[in-house]
């Protein structure tokens, strides 16, 4: 795994991003799937089109991984963005990776309150994103404003392996159990804009509330001032 970035990904990543797949596929109705390896982020190109910006899917955000809704427009719930090969201490490349997905969660929200535009925003609130980064440090120094839900080590130590593999089993469990929320909520969501559609009462839109400013960073134009970060 420490060899690059793709072996670990294939390895061990997108095998426990598709085995919490399979652990919702009895939600039949969003019907989730995985797409791992390279995957553009239909999201941002959804909203930079949107936006009237000139898009070159050569040049688009790619995740490591994403997973979406097969029945439910494609809304992208989560996505992975590993920073390197295992083990890798490249704090460039980690910072970089990080913010990254600060960037792309916005366009994930905007994504869905632009298809359930006359739903509450008490409802929306509820709505979560996720952002899966596989690294081997963490910043520390208050700059990303995630909300983190869990987090695991791994480790090569063959004294440690059975209680990282445990880890790692309770850490995509936990996955499937706060997507399986994202999905409640979605679905209220869809029910309270068909219902407000037919009675035309929603005043404000939910689309006009959330508008965040949507940006691409890209690895070679925007990298080099990572990395400056306090790393721990």
């Amino acid at each position: 795994m420490t060899h690059s970035e793709a072996t670990f990904n294939y390895r061990m990543l997108h095998p426990c991003l598709g085995a919490t797949v399979s652990l919702l596929c009895h939600l039949s109705h969003p019907e989730p799937y995985c797409v791992p390896g390279e995957e553009s982020l239909e999201t941002m190109i959804e909203q930079l089109v949107l936006a009237g910006t000139k898009v070159d899917r050569r040049k688009v955000y790619n995740a490591d991984g994403i997973i979406r809704l097969r029945h439910f427009y494609y809304i992208e719930v989560l996505l992975l963005e590993t920073a390197g090969h295992f083990q890798n201490k490249d704090t460039r490349k980690i910072c970089f990776d990080n913010s990254k997905g600060m960037f792309a969660l916005p366009t994930m929200i905007k994504s869905t309150a632009d298809h359930f535009s006359r739903a509450t925003p008490e409802t929306f609130r509820k709505l979560k994103r996720y952002f899966v980064e596989v690294s081997a440090q963490y910043a520390s120094n208050g700059i990303y404003k995630f909300a983190l839900e869990d987090k695991v080590e791994i480790t090569e130590d063959r004294q440690q392996v059975q209680q990282s593999s445990v880890s790692l089993l309770d850490f995509f469990f936990n996955a499937k159990t706060c997507l399986a929320k994202t999905f409640a909520v979605l679905q209220e969501l869809q029910h309270e804009d068909e219902e407000n559609n037919e009675a035309s009462s929603q005043e404000v839109l939910v689309s006009e509330i959330i508008c965040p400013k949507i940006f691409r960073l890209t690895y070679n134009t925007h990298g080099k001032d990572f990395g400056r970060q306090t790393i721990e």
